[in-house]
């Protein structure tokens, strides 16, 4: 027994001592590295990965760490490598399971050693070494796991994300940034918001994201910001995929020529000259407009343009843009959810005229200064009549230089128009009020007659000198002389004439002009190449000479506009066949699979092709995968139909969907070859999953917080879901929660919250006819306290997870109903109870028996007659009827009384219109509390309580308002036409 004892000392002795030799030689290199960083005019701190040791070295530490791990606690002469240690699991990280990874590659650790052993050896190694600190709002909410991740510098699941982000942004690159590393990651933390949820909570430490990324952007290994060792083990991590190997690739390429041009400016062959560095003002681009044949007739479009720059420029602007509202111009003043105007790319189909150089986006919530500076960015083209190519594709591109090519088909957009007397000019139908649409078929040969009657109609034919974009393919070109390029590509023009020229002046924004020959290639062209170009819009203005007697040729303009790449949340880009592309751009993989998220696949029309899509857990694992045939271009509005049919349903997915951490869609074949995107599961503190087990349903809770608090679990039964009761795992680890009668269970952890419906097991029909029994709201009293603690209710249940099983959504539904009905009986009265039960019952409700019970035959007949009227009439769309009914009671409530409880409501409600009496009397704010009351009464649940307490009282004090509201929302559901709310 003594030698074995003995033996165990002599081995702990050994793996004390090799730690301690680590511990020693760590000591030495940090302390080198620090006296290094601290010498630097920056502040950049030294990170735990710049360990600078070997594989090898690697593998006897962790080998070392877990044998000691297993015997005692560590001591402090063996903190490094313990820092070192936990940094590697950092490296490896997935963005899910640090401690369930730390554990499995350490059995013991929770026991013996605890997650706030991590935190104090880092904030130990912070002081000691001059080292690196967590930044950024994932710092504050991950207060341990974010000290290894940091020094991690940049785990291997974001440096693709990364590759990428360079190279979307290479064109926007400077020498200025290249010097910068501060302003540098302050551009791409503003450019990060397409990327995944972890990239955004990484991308918030601008400090560490620039140094990164100025280092790889730089040849030189010896960078003074990080450790040449550890910048060469992400840039051969970075290598060993093909894709994030050519983005950074590319991305270098830019920023090395941007670096060259910079100590060889000023240089230019006769027909190449260099341009200003600035283009003007503004730098979004330019809100596209054109014109979709309906049915109706032509339909005026728009899209949704992308403000990256602007926010990359204004980094607070996303923020307020992100809980701003806003409309549209042309739409009738429909009103766009908060957020909107982030997700670029989107059409709005314009109903009315929208007017001349007129403020596209009308914002609310905003600060005047941001108001005032969007009515700048986005405007309608500063010309009385638009003018649009039509396509072979019966589409309508707008033609920004308002000149036509004889032979070329158009479309004329204005108010007042009118066709004039010739065949080659008539109107055809428009579906947008306030204007008329004439279509063109220009001659080939245009006479001075027929110039002049273009010249009325306020176009203008094409000089003899024709324009074509050569080398690098523009991103926009209008066909005759506007074209928008990505900043980085130099823009080479193409000119060719049928009269003879001598040569030409070509002036760039009335500051840089060349003198050219005219001397022709051998295709009849002559190629002007404009290089330098900054951001932002550039004139070109071009004036010919021609021989002496020859007809003169009037001068040339030519618009071009150099931007960014549109960052977006897509592969496959305009110069590609194919494209892919996922809105909203910060879509997760949670969204893709509950359905809040779409996919657009274009390509070549009626072109057959192939998706592939697969689910992969943590370990770079694929799980689950199918590919099938697809049409294309595959709409966002086909997606759902598509996703569940060949995805959501299949078993295979079902079965692995809460273990999987990415979704990777691939669209292509041989042929056209392929673009992907792949969707990362969310970062969240606690989540609920779903599997099955000896044919039941199990909820399963998944933790990655690391508050080092306990998880409180609770269910709500679907019988009497106001009860809230205890929850017991059913495993040791606390992780697997079940009841055969199902429930809402609720997991809560030092503020954080997960909410999931568990659905009843069912074996036969007598179990389901139990599980499917009557909800009972055991919630009493007639009370703005009672109408709160509903409205909580319905926002707690209505805001669960649920699997994708059809009876945990009928029992979810079911509640949510429940609830509804019991704040409709309880504001509504006896009398409107008795209709709420027939609701319950599913007794369909006629509008003339709503109308009884809305109040006493001879009471409120104004508003009786209005509300029917309305009710009777069936909406095109499904948008709350908010003005209509704060119209009707304007007119119908009593002279004053209205104003009066309108004025008690304030102006400060997230609920709100600016304006809380319009000028008719009506209560728009009013109207809209009691329809979201009556129809999604959770939409409330956000207001402050003093807030909602004031709200209430106002209902409960004319409870025929509520009626009415609830009326219309009834006869709504029951044609299937429920509201959306933003």
């Amino acid at each position: 027994m003594a030698r074995a004892d003995s033996g165990i000392a002599s081995a702990r002795d050994d793996v004390a001592a090799t730690l301690s030799a680590l511990h020693e030689r760590l000591d030495a290199h940090f302390q080198a590295l620090a006296e290094t960083r601290q010498r630097l005019t920056t502040s950049h701190g030294v990170y735990a990965i710049e360990h600078g040791l070997a594989q090898g070295d690697l593998s006897v530490l962790g080998d070392a760490v877990k044998s000691w791990m297993s015997q005692a606690h560590p001591s402090q002469e063996h903190r490094l490598p313990f820092v070192v240690y936990t940094t590697e699991i950092g490296y490896r990280y997935e963005g899910d399971e640090y401690w369930p990874t730390l554990e499995r590659r350490a059995p013991g650790w929770q026991q013996r050693i605890g997650r706030q052993y991590v935190k104090s050896i880092f904030r130990w190694f912070q002081q000691t070494y001059f080292g690196a600190k967590p930044q950024g709002r994932w710092a504050e909410h991950r207060s341990i796991i974010s000290w290894p991740i940091t020094h991690a510098i940049l785990p291997t699941d974001l440096q693709r994300q990364l590759a990428r982000l360079l190279y979307e942004c290479r064109g926007a690159l400077t020498s200025e940034l290249l010097d910068d590393a501060d302003r540098l990651g302050h551009l791409l933390g503003a450019r990060a918001h397409t990327a995944s949820k972890r990239f955004q909570q990484f991308a918030q430490n601008t400090e560490l994201l620039g140094n990164v990324a100025a280092a790889l952007l730089d040849d030189g290994a010896n960078t003074p910001t990080i450790d040449s060792t550890a910048l060469e083990r992400i840039k051969r991590d970075l290598n060993e995929v093909r894709q994030a190997r050519r983005w950074l690739s590319d991305a270098k390429s830019s920023a090395d020529r941007i670096r060259v041009k910079g100590a060889l400016r000023g240089t230019a062959t006769p027909r190449r000259f260099v341009g200003s560095a600035d283009g003007r003002t503004p730098p979004t681009s330019p809100v596209e407009f054109w014109l979709h044949s309906g049915d109706a007739g032509w339909q005026l479009r728009l899209r949704v343009p992308d403000f990256t720059s602007l926010f990359a420029r204004r980094r607070e602007l996303r923020q307020e843009i992100a809980q701003a509202k806003c409309r549209v111009v042309g739409t009738g003043g429909k009103r766009r959810a908060t957020g909107w105007l982030l997700d670029w790319g989107q059409q709005v189909v314009l109903t009315d005229w929208p007017g001349v150089d007129e403020p596209v986006f009308e914002l609310d919530r905003v600060s005047p200064q941001t108001a005032a500076l969007f009515a700048e960015e986005a405007r309608t083209p500063p010309n009385e009549r638009w003018l649009f190519q039509r396509g072979s594709d019966d589409k309508g591109l707008l033609v920004r230089s308002g000149l036509v090519r004889p032979g070329g088909r158009y479309l004329l957009l204005g108010p007042d128009l009118e066709a004039p007397p010739v065949d080659w000019v008539r109107e055809e139908p428009l579906d947008c009020d306030g204007a008329v649409v004439l279509a063109m078929d220009i001659p080939k040969d245009l006479g001075s007659e027929a110039s002049e009657m273009m010249r009325a109609l306020g176009c203008e034919a094409q000089s003899s000198v024709t324009i074509t974009p050569l080398g690098v393919v523009p991103a926009a070109w209008d066909g005759v002389g506007y074209g928008e390029w990505l900043l980085g590509d130099e823009p080479i023009l193409g000119l060719s004439s049928d009269h003879e020229i001598t040569a030409f002046t070509a002036t760039l924004d009335e500051a840089e002009q060349a003198h050219v020959q005219w001397e022709e290639t051998t295709d009849g062209l002559v190629a002007l190449e404009l290089s330098d170009l900054g951001p932002g819009w550039h004139d070109l203005r071009l004036s010919f000479l021609v021989p002496e007697g020859s007809r003169p040729i009037p001068n040339l303009r030519v618009g071009l506009r150099l931007r960014e790449v549109e960052a977006e949340r897509t592969d496959g880009t305009f110069r590609q066949p194919l494209r892919l592309r996922v809105r909203p751009q910060s879509a997760s993989l949670e969204d893709l699979w509950d359905g809040r998220s779409t996919v657009e696949a274009v390509g070549p029309y009626g072109l057959n092709t192939t998706m592939t899509v697969a689910l992969s857990n943590a370990d770079d694992l694929v799980t689950a995968q199918c590919a099938f045939p697809v049409s294309l271009p595959l709409a966002a509005a086909q997606w759902p139909e598509v996703f569940d049919a060949q995805v959501a349903r299949r078993p295979e997915f079902q079965s692995v969907y809460d273990e999987a951490t990415h979704f990777q869609l691939e669209l292509g074949d041989d042929e056209l070859g392929h673009v992907s995107v792949v969707l990362e599961r969310e970062l969240e503190p606690l989540r609920w999953g779903f599997r099955r087990s000896r044919g039941r349903t199990v909820a399963r809770l998944y933790q990655s917080a690391d508050t080092g608090g306990s998880v409180e679990v609770s269910r709500y039964p679907f019988r009497t879901p106001h009860q809230r009761e205890l929850a017991t795992a059913e495993d040791p680890l606390g992780f697997d929660f079940f009841d055969a009668d199902g429930g809402l269970f609720v997991a809560q952890l030092d503020g954080h919250e997960a909410r999931a419906i568990l659905p009843p097991t069912v074996r036969d029909f007598r179990r389901l006819g139990r599980a499917r029994s009557l909800v009972r709201i055991g919630v009493r009293g007639r009370s703005a306290a009672t109408l709160t603690r509903l409205v909580d209710l319905a926002a707690l249940w209505s805001g669960s997870r649920c699997p994708g099983d059809w009876l945990a959504h009928d029992r979810r539904n079911a509640v949510c109903g429940a609830v509804k009905r019991e704040i409709a009986s309880m504001v509504g009265g006896q009398t409107w109870s008795k209709l709420e039960h027939k609701c319950a019952n599913r007794i369909a409700l006629s509008i003339a028996e709503l109308e009884a019970g809305l109040a006493k035959p001879r009471d409120w007949e104004s508003l009786r007659t209005e509300i029917a009227q309305l009710a009777s009439v069936a909406s095109p769309s499904l948008d709350p009827p908010v003005d209509r009914y704060a119209a009707i009671l304007g007119r119908s409530l009593p002279t004053g009384q209205l104003s009066a409880l309108a004025q008690r409501l304030g102006t400060g409600g997230d609920v709100v219109e600016s304006r809380v009496v319009r000028s008719d009397g009506s209560s728009l704010r009013l109207a809209e509390v009691l329809l979201r009351l009556a129809s999604v009464p959770e939409s409330l649940h956000s207001r402050s309580a003093s807030e909602q307490g004031l709200d209430f009282n106002v209902v409960l004090e004319r409870p025929v308002m509520f009626r009415g509201a609830r009326m219309l929302a009834i006869v709504a559901e029951q044609r299937g036409q429920a509201w959306e709310w933003d």
